[in-house]
């Protein structure tokens, strides 16, 4: 008798495993990047290339939206380079 409830209780935590494993694969395989992604930036000349790099990175199949807000430093002339160097950047700013 104990050697049943063992078994059914060894049984149940390795079909538990297998479910969460199923649920982390098809999480994986199903995960859609967004079309566009949009980072709004004013003033951000330190860290704007590294931030359009990581969503580059994190979204591959997605269009980057950079929209400044009348920045007064070299934000604006960093996107620009940015969207020049990969297709999928394109800038908007308030000015024009």
């Amino acid at each position: 008798m104990n050697s049943i409830i063992f078994w059914s209780v060894i049984s149940f935590f390795v079909a538990l495993g297998i479910y969460f494993i199923i649920c982390e694969v098809i999480s994986c395989v199903l995960k859609i990047s967004p079309s566009f992604v949009l980072l709004t930036v004013k003033n951000r000349e330190n860290d704007i290339e590294y931030s359009i790099r990581s969503l580059l990175h994190k979204y591959p199949s997605s269009e980057i939206i950079v929209a400044d807000k009348n920045s007064s430093d070299n934000t604006v002339e960093i996107a620009h380079r940015m969207a020049m160097m990969y297709d999928r950047v394109h800038i908007k700013s308030e000015a024009g």
